[in-house]
């Protein structure tokens, strides 16, 4: 859990000063640093732009929980502030637009 937590914040760091979603999936590759998905029951370390879209977009990281359209407060420590959730979503919603 320690290390997924330093993959989280080192993430979320880099999508704040405008790394891109596919530079932020090279570093991780680069590192080493394995998904959360598994290929043949190893661990799989090539990380994707919507691997990294969605880990910035979960605010399961920020304490959350989610049931349905439910947001509720769980049990689990937050690794990420609310404040640089709301940061980073809004860069990448605002990214999104520009692209069309």
């Amino acid at each position: 859990q320690e290390e997924e937590a330093k993959t989280v914040k080192q993430a979320f760091s880099m999508a704040q000063t405008g790394e891109s979603l596919q530079a932020i999936a090279d570093a991780l590759t680069k590192q080493g640093i394995a998904t959360r998905r598994t290929t043949n029951g190893k661990p799989n370390t090539a990380w994707t732009r919507q691997a990294v879209h969605y880990m910035l977009k979960n605010d399961f990281y920020t304490g959350q929980l989610r049931h349905g359209t439910a947001s509720i407060t769980g049990t689990h420590q937050a690794i990420i502030s609310k404040v640089q959730f709301g940061k980073v979503s809004a860069m990448l919603t605002r990214n999104s637009k520009h692209k069309c």
